[in-house]
């Protein structure tokens, strides 16, 4: 028998009192320096155990899932049990453990961190999700531009889109955007809603790119 299980202890209450054993251990050292990580596998134990332990324990906390899967798979159940506990100001330190490039999961953190309104210098990218009225192939660019907004730490949104249609419309709330034009290797740029002008690839990227840098 789980000698923490009580038969009245939620799973939140036999995770705590076999943390109270461990730091018990701890103080008697006289250690202090300690951060709790509470991961569990299932994203819906995390809202009661983390919510506990913040009022129970002055040590900063450690939010993430034990392992959470690849990819999109990883990132939403990562978001299911994370998110609500940013949403409410508890988590000092984070990882989305994926199955992924290491990449993945600093963006997964950042985009999580962006949402709850726990950091205001993470940018946030619209991409089209393509339709009739594209004109350009779209993720090899949009890879581009992501991968540029990782080094990127202001609050600016950025669209990618298919052609000037929805560049102009649909994004036109974006600080900045290019989209397809028709032409092969020419882009539109444009800003809120306004056109700036039909450039060539290298000529449009550096020019959206110090755009977001004089942001």
């Amino acid at each position: 028998m789980n000698k923490y299980r009580g038969k009245t202890n939620s799973k939140a209450d036999d995770i705590l009192l076999a943390l109270d054993e461990t730091l018990a251990i701890f103080k008697e050292e006289n250690y202090e320096k300690i951060v709790l990580s509470l991961k569990s596998s299932n994203p819906a134990d995390l809202k009661e155990i983390y919510e506990k332990a913040y009022q129970k324990y002055p040590y900063p906390l450690h939010l993430g899932l034990t392992e959470s899967g690849f990819g999109t798979l990883g990132t939403i159940k990562s978001a299911l049990g994370v998110f609500p506990l940013l949403n409410e100001g508890i988590g000092d330190t984070l990882r989305i453990s994926l199955a992924d490039d290491r990449v993945e999961e600093i963006r997964s953190c950042k985009t999580l961190l962006r949402l709850a309104g726990r950091r205001n210098d993470i940018p946030n990218m619209i991409v089209c999700p393509t339709c009739g009225r594209t004109l350009i192939d779209l993720k090899p660019i949009s890879r581009e531009i992501l991968a540029h907004l990782d080094h990127v730490f202001k609050d600016v949104t950025i669209a990618v889109m298919g052609c000037p249609v929805n560049g102009i419309g649909e994004a036109k709330d974006a600080d900045f955007g290019i989209a397809g034009s028709g032409t092969k290797d020419v882009y539109l740029l444009f800003t809120k809603g306004q056109p700036l002008g039909l450039f060539e690839k290298e000529e449009a990227l550096g020019k959206l790119y110090q755009m977001i840098e004089e942001f």
